[in-house]
């Protein structure tokens, strides 16, 4: 093999995996935009003339926010979408991807939501950056679960590094990200974690 396709080779990897890691993150955007209810982040990984086909919904991307918006303001006061496996076939400006996801809600009437499922996504690179352009989502399981007391709530100030929201105001959008709370290393056998 001359140098030439080596480097030609070699420049075809790297460029596929900058695509992985650019389609992943335009993923996981949207988590973090949904569970935070940010619609500007949220609104980022979707083109403009995109599609979300989501349970109840069939809708474009402001569409499907204020849809988001409205169910989780009515029903949670958290949510965590925790993103998996990812299959990721890539066809020049186009790729399609299986996201495994598991969902969980701290809902507002005390109850807890789990469901887990699969994000099957279209995107498109367009003027270089990979957006959705259709996400289909397959819910493979949903249940709820009473809620309990979480088992640090005797530890002092579990909540001093700041209050999980759903809102900017969440600690994981502080810059830069600091220690708030002073050393606390609870003793072997204390009744807190």
């Amino acid at each position: 093999m001359s140098d030439e396709s080596r480097l030609a080779a070699l420049e075809a990897r790297l460029q596929n995996l900058e695509d992985r890691q650019a389609i992943r993150d335009c993923v996981v955007r949207l988590a973090r935009g949904d569970d935070r209810l940010d619609r500007e982040l949220f609104l980022t990984v979707f083109h403009p003339d995109g599609t979300d086909d989501h349970k109840g919904f069939n809708g474009t991307p402001d569409e499907f926010f204020d849809w988001i918006y409205d169910t989780h303001k009515r029903f949670h006061k958290t949510t965590l979408h925790h993103l998996t496996n990812q299959s990721c076939d890539i066809d020049g400006d186009t790729a399609h991807t299986e996201t495994y996801w598991i969902f969980s809600g701290s809902n507002v009437d005390g109850k807890n939501s789990i469901s887990w499922g699969r994000y099957l996504d279209r995107l498109e690179r367009r003027d270089g950056h990979w957006k959705i352009a259709f996400r289909y989502a397959i819910i493979e399981a949903m249940c709820l679960v009473e809620g309990a007391p979480l088992p640090f709530a005797n530890a002092p100030d579990p909540y001093a590094s700041g209050l999980p929201s759903q809102t900017r105001s969440d600690p994981s959008y502080l810059r830069p990200l600091l220690n708030r709370r002073a050393r606390l290393v609870p003793a072997p056998g204390s009744d807190y974690e």
